[in-house]
């Protein structure tokens, strides 16, 4: 890309340019690099997420006996992610899977 562009902005108008050719069936088009990298990096970073808060939730829940303290203190989890997806939306910034997917992470880290 050049400097100034943002991929994820991008590259909708590029599918369509490329669906609007009218190639045939039998012709593949693939999009690598970045998009590629960032793709893998948001499946491992969505599976780690999940995999955090199940371990989370059964730690939790041996400490404290109570299924309903474990329950508020992941809510808090997903509640801040949320809104930091919401403060990056309002802010307009653009969200990179990984530098975001890691912020999330050590926020929660340190409170």
């Amino acid at each position: 890309m050049a400097e100034g562009y943002n991929l994820s902005l991008e590259l909708p108008g590029l599918n369509e340019q490329i669906e609007a050719l009218g190639l045939p069936h039998d012709v593949k088009v693939t999009i690598r690099g970045q998009n590629e990298e960032q793709d893998e990096s948001s499946a491992f970073l969505m599976t780690a997420f999940l995999a955090a808060l199940g371990a989370m939730a059964i730690i939790l829940i041996t400490q404290f006996n109570s299924f309903y303290q474990a329950f508020l203190i992941l809510s808090a989890v997903l509640f801040s992610t949320v809104g930091v997806f919401l403060g990056l939306l309002i802010f307009q910034r653009p969200f990179g899977v990984i530098m975001s997917g890691v912020g999330v992470i050590t926020w929660r880290a340190l409170w």
